[in-house]
């Protein structure tokens, strides 16, 4: 990566700009579709949603977050009944529609295009991300990942202002992989 592209208060940004764009431009932020809602009231802010895409340029991955839905062995017939309810409710096209209406995107995808229909049509494009993203499903995810002071953290840190790209690669994976070696 060429030297200066990023401002060098990026480095030690603790995450408080998150959402900030200096002097109005951004090359490329990696964020859910919750920011187009968040987006939306700001007129000046020019920009495109995309997925992410592979070497060939083709979008061939996205990562996928979100809640879990979980009925833990030994419930009552009668609460899972109740459970059963509210999916069916949940899952409604009706219910999808006013869910996107504040900034999520459907969680299935053969209503996609009705739940989304009349937002914003960035809305449409992060939703393709649902039918080929996957939430990657580790014990020690979060140590991998979330942990400010983990292997992603570092390896992004040393990928953006170290000097050697193959080398910050080499040793988040080899941090990683003894994390998840750990765990076994």
């Amino acid at each position: 990566m060429e030297k200066g592209l990023l401002p060098e208060g990026a480095a030690s940004d603790p995450g408080s700009n998150f959402l900030a764009f200096q002097n109005g431009n951004i090359g490329i932020q990696a964020l859910g579709a919750f920011a187009i809602g968040v987006f939306a009231g700001n007129a000046d802010l020019n920009y495109g949603v995309t997925l992410i895409p592979n070497e060939e340029g083709t979008a061939a991955s996205s990562f996928l977050g979100g809640e879990n839905l979980v009925v833990t062995k030994g419930t009552a017939p009668d609460k899972i009944a109740v459970v059963q309810k509210f999916l069916e409710f949940a899952y409604t096209a009706e219910r999808q529609a006013e869910a996107a209406k504040l900034g999520s995107l459907p969680v299935r995808t053969d209503i996609a295009d009705e739940a989304l229909a009349g937002l914003d049509a960035r809305y449409a494009e992060a939703a393709k991300a649902v039918a080929i993203g996957r939430t990657p499903y580790s014990t020690v995810f979060n140590e991998l990942f979330n942990d400010p002071n983990g292997p992603y953290a570092q390896f992004m840190a040393d990928g953006m202002f170290g000097d050697d790209l193959d080398a910050a690669i080499a040793a988040a994976q080899e941090d990683m992989q003894a994390i998840v070696d750990s765990a076994n």
